[in-house]
């Protein structure tokens, strides 16, 4: 009479194990390759934004420092802060590509310690 062997039976565990090394192998090393980041950062143009937001209020920061709200020049930031009904809602800023970074970040600590809540930087994305 002929012994027959009975095949092991495979633990269903093992494969899920299989899978969540290969898992976290994968994000380590997209991991490691996303964390280079070009030295300089350039603002996004944010012209020509009618198909995304309306004009509700934003405001624009042109290139040279300039403050606009919907076609009106603002003298300071100040100014915008005391035409706001309340600093709870949104506010929106949309700086032009050319202006500093550093001058951005300054006027949004600005608007934070005059109490802003919610601070939108509006950009479009590159075609």
């Amino acid at each position: 009479m002929k012994r027959r062997f009975k095949a092991a039976k495979r633990e269903p565990i093992i494969s899920l194990i299989n899978i969540v090394f290969l898992i976290l192998i994968f994000f380590m090393v997209a991991g490691s390759l996303s964390a280079d980041r070009p030295s300089g950062i350039e603002f996004i143009q944010a012209e020509g934004l009618e198909c995304c937001t309306e004009e509700d209020g934003a405001l624009d920061i042109l290139a040279d420092g300039t403050l606009v709200q919907q076609g009106n020049a603002i003298s300071s930031l100040e100014q915008f802060i005391a035409q706001r009904e309340s600093l709870e809602t949104t506010i929106r800023l949309r700086p032009d590509k050319n202006y500093p970074a550093r001058e951005l970040l300054s006027r949004v600590k600005d608007l934070q310690s005059a109490g802003a809540k919610h601070i939108v930087i509006l950009t479009e994305q590159a075609p």
